[in-house]
């Protein structure tokens, strides 16, 4: 069964995401109301995604590296929203616009042959 936990679809994701916006096991443990081996249980099921799956983890986790998270802070923060509601919402918008390509590729012009 997954526990949606501080705006996350599941306790893991929750862990993930706070972990890599650089918060200790006792932090993250605090800010969820769990245990410190509970997180720790939690961080090692993100790290295998078979666990996770056959226990009904609720979708795919990514790690976001902490210098990405301090740039979208002051967004996060504007918006009242999680790291993972901001980032769900950029990546829908981004390939749903078709923009991907230019996302990763910027300005780079493909050069004809």
């Amino acid at each position: 069964m997954t526990i949606p936990a501080l705006g996350y679809p599941s306790r893991t994701a929750a862990v993930v995401a706070l972990r890599a916006e650089g918060l200790s096991t006792a932090q993250i443990a605090e800010r969820l109301g769990i245990k410190r081996t509970v997180v720790n249980s939690l961080e090692w099921r993100a790290s295998h995604p078979r666990s996770a799956r056959r226990r009904g983890y609720a979708g795919p986790i990514i790690s976001i590296p902490p210098q990405a998270v301090e740039q979208l802070r002051p967004h996060i923060n504007r918006r009242r929203m999680s790291l993972v509601e901001l980032a769900t919402q950029i990546i829908t918008r981004v390939a749903g616009a078709g923009l991907v390509d230019q996302v990763l590729d910027g300005n780079r012009k493909e050069r004809k042959g």
